[in-house]
């Protein structure tokens, strides 16, 4: 599965990285997870190459964006 390799990934589906072999499927992907992630508040996601945070949520405002969880 690909995945979110930057925070900024969340809010802007044109942002590659040379990491997603297959681009356009990474793009669509992200967006499906982020969009599933974003539909309920109490849903908690998880990933490995953010910084700070690894636990978190999406939230939509002006795009979406990662918000980390307070230890």
């Amino acid at each position: 599965m690909e995945s979110a390799h930057c925070p900024l990934q969340l809010g802007d589906d044109d942002l590659r990285i040379v990491f997603d072999v297959d681009p356009d499927t990474a793009a669509r992907t992200r967006d499906r997870i982020a969009a599933e992630l974003e539909g309920t508040p109490s849903t908690i996601g998880a990933d490995a190459h953010f910084s700070g945070s690894a636990f978190g949520r999406v939230v939509r405002g002006t795009g979406r964006r990662w918000v980390g969880l307070s230890s």
